[in-house]
């Protein structure tokens, strides 16, 4: 039987291993959350909701959706110069009669995937597409991005219904499905363990490592890769397999398995951007349905510039890309902004930064009385984070030189860093590992 070593935390991986097991692979998952900050619900599910298009298998459903979670009426939501713009709700078939834009881009963003041999390929560039429609693309395509698209890069890129054949194209795979049906979730420590109980039930061993030292370092585990074979030990725990799948990041690989780095991240640089979070709260009865359930404010949203610029998520020095998650039924909301890493744990650099986003806030809604909270500098999720898409180490790694028994489901492998994206690479890489098994 192929054995499966899985390196998790958070739950990463937890699809995959119940797919592989009930294939029948014999599936060991090395749980080393305890050795990362201590998060809250919303620090682990990020800034963004998750897409739930219609052609989801119920497995998938399910395990996107299975535990806390609730619909988004209006959809996913953006404000742009022209005040909010919903892809579902009331607002909806309003925006399909006036708004070019939503005419042409309506059928692939409700489905973001591959379309079918019989179906016309389109190839979307700066020459054949208006200008609005080529930035809903965009915004599609950027949304959840593990990478930053310069501006020279975008004018490239081509959007095609087929697979992709270049770096700078884009498949109907890649691009956030704006039009489907969106929901926020919540996750409990309850629902962690459920997760824990059921794969052990399935036959899946869960190994939780952890660590007694202040630091948390987690240097006294061992991992050996070779193309053959691949060992992990920690305490008297000793389990050698033939596949490993990785689902840190390159930061919390850093932290948790530096000596391993040059290994599972070659030439790897450190992040540009990381998402932060922060709190946002009002007093003012009323608001709370002013704000849908979760609000994308783009940079120049305050001013009245151009429709062709309000789908950018560029930030300036005056402005800054945020999404606001806000709780149900509840005055107060997630309030994410996008900031340079390395200043993410800077306390002086993340008040100035909140002090902006507010300032953004009062001229978008005015009248409202707002209050913006620091974090807690330390908790902060080393996952939700943006490289230079001119470092090529992602593509060049994990597509053409990584050994073949090594399969990476993490942000610098999928480019991507919401749920839903997360299941369909794990599709891809349970497909991989059932063809090399058979």
């Amino acid at each position: 039987m192929k054995s499966i070593t899985i390196v998790s935390a958070w739950g990463r991986g937890a699809y995959l291993a119940h797919q592989l097991r009930k294939k029948g692979f014999e599936v060991t998952v090395w749980d080393v959350t305890s050795l990362l900050p201590s998060l809250s619900s919303a620090e682990k599910e990020g800034p963004f909701g998750v897409f739930l298009p219609d052609h989801l298998t119920d497995l998938q459903r399910k395990y996107l959706c299975e535990n806390s979670f609730y619909p988004v009426q209006q959809g996913f939501s953006v404000f742009t110069s022209q005040g909010p713009v919903e892809f579902r709700g009331p607002l909806k078939s309003f925006f399909m009669e006036t708004r070019k834009d939503f005419q042409s881009c309506h059928f692939p963003l409700s489905h973001s995937f591959p379309l079918s041999k019989t179906e016309k390929k389109t190839e979307l560039n700066y020459k054949n597409v208006e200008d609005n429609s080529l930035q809903l693309f965009l915004i599609a395509a950027e949304l959840t991005n593990s990478f930053i698209f310069s501006d020279k890069e975008k004018k490239k890129i081509v959007l095609s219904a087929q697979k992709a054949t270049s770096g700078k194209d884009i498949s109907f795979l890649k691009l956030s499905p704006l039009f489907s049906e969106y929901v926020l979730r919540e996750s409990s420590q309850r629902d962690a363990v459920e997760l824990k109980e059921s794969l052990c039930e399935e036959g899946v061993e869960w190994i939780d490592i952890f660590s007694t030292q202040k630091d948390k370092n987690a240097s006294s585990i061992n991992l050996k890769i070779s193309k053959k074979n691949i060992q992990l030990q920690w305490n008297e725990q000793d389990k050698n397999s033939q596949f490993l799948i990785w689902t840190l990041s390159g930061p919390e690989t850093k932290r948790c398995f530096y000596n391993e780095m040059s290994w599972l991240f070659p030439d790897w640089k450190e992040p540009v951007k990381i998402w932060r979070r922060f709190s946002l709260s009002w007093d003012q009865k009323g608001f709370e349905h002013i704000i849908p359930a979760l609000l994308l404010v783009l940079p120049n949203s305050q001013n009245a510039q151009k429709n062709t610029e309000d789908f950018s998520l560029s930030s300036s020095k005056k402005s800054q890309v945020m999404s606001i998650k806000k709780h149900p039924e509840a005055a107060h909301a997630d309030l994410w902004t996008l900031c340079p890493y390395g200043e993410h744990l800077n306390k002086s650099f993340l008040t100035d930064c909140l002090q902006l986003a507010m300032e953004q806030l009062r001229i978008l809604f005015p009248g409202f009385s707002m209050e913006g909270i620091l974090p807690d500098i330390e908790a902060c999720h080393d996952y939700f984070i943006l490289y230079e898409s001119k470092d090529k180490f992602r593509t060049r790694w994990f597509k053409k030189k990584a050994p073949p028994n090594i399969f990476h489901l993490n942000p610098e492998a999928t480019g991507k860093l919401d749920a839903y994206s997360l299941v369909q690479q794990s599709d891809l890489i349970f497909e991989k590992i059932v063809k090399l098994s058979g």
